[in-house]
């Protein structure tokens, strides 16, 4: 993580590169001390907030209308006073958009979910002829048009949200190289 307003850096090549930039013959090796330790907890803390940019391009495409979905379900669920419904709903987009400090989501089982949900959609639309390639906004009406038994599946999907570890259980190894 180069800095703590920067986006953290997965690539092995990347990390490597700055490592070898930064650690020196003249760099000093000190014991942990409270400035460090502070460093590294706001490291962790912006490292959890970063996590669902980690995933591939169509697993946060598939994210991104997944809240779709869910907001248009949600509004249905409330227009018909399924009062229960509404919370079970909730409760999931509140997990996607509001997630707790140290119950991050497990966003790459998410989106697997979500796209495993879809995917009966998604080949129903691939025998359709189409001008290019099908993308998830394609379907997005398909998507919100699929009724009450797509709406029980999801919520059947999503009874459990999975959570990941926290940063600090899930690091293996850190240097810290702490700012003057």
């Amino acid at each position: 993580m180069p800095g703590l307003r920067e986006q953290p850096q997965t690539e092995l090549e990347a990390v490597s590169d700055s490592l070898r930039k930064n650690l020196t013959p003249d760099t000093k090796d000190l014991p942990m001390n409270d400035s460090a330790a502070r460093y590294l907890q706001e490291c962790v803390a912006a490292l959890d907030k970063a996590e669902r940019s980690f995933l591939s391009p169509r697993k946060q495409r598939a994210l991104e209308e997944m809240e779709v979905a869910l907001r248009d379900m949600l509004r249905n669920a409330a227009s018909q006073q399924k009062q229960l419904c509404v919370e079970e709903l909730n409760a999931i987009l509140d997990a996607l958009t509001r997630p707790e400090p140290q119950a991050q989501p497990d966003w790459d089982e998410i989106a697997a979910r979500w796209l495993d949900l879809i995917r009966p959609i998604w080949y129903e639309r691939l025998k359709r002829p189409r001008p290019r390639p099908l993308l998830l906004k394609d379907i997005r009406r398909d998507v919100l048009n699929a009724g009450e038994s797509f709406r029980a599946q999801v919520l059947q999907a999503f009874e459990s949200i999975p959570i990941l570890q926290t940063p600090d259980e899930r690091i293996a190894a850190c240097i810290i190289g702490v700012p003057n």
